[in-house]
């Protein structure tokens, strides 16, 4: 950020959704193998995608990962840093110009 100049809002306000590639980078995993495992994961009870907005809500998944690894109650905060880190790698997909 340059000096002087006003952060921008997606800057300075965490998204909680998450397109698929967005998704997959959370989950650790390529766009691909999140696809091929998809049916999968929503027979075994993952969120589905907002009907509305078309994003994944990061808290209904890291409630869903929380209790697949017996952490009970409420998911755990975020990492800040890490969904700062997601929104930028959307950002950076939807600035790369097609070839």
């Amino acid at each position: 950020m340059t000096a002087g100049r006003r952060p921008r809002l997606h800057e300075t306000v965490a998204n909680r959704g998450a397109g698929t590639e967005e998704l997959a980078a959370y989950l650790g995993i390529s766009r691909s193998k999140f696809d091929s495992l998809r049916p999968r994961l929503h027979a075994a009870g993952f969120p589905e995608p907002d009907p509305l907005l078309g994003v994944f809500d990061l808290r209904a998944v890291n409630a869903w990962l929380d209790k697949r690894a017996g952490l009970g109650g409420d998911s755990a905060p975020e990492d800040s840093d890490l969904v700062a880190r997601i929104a930028r790698f959307g950002e950076a997909d939807r600035e790369t110009p097609a070839h």
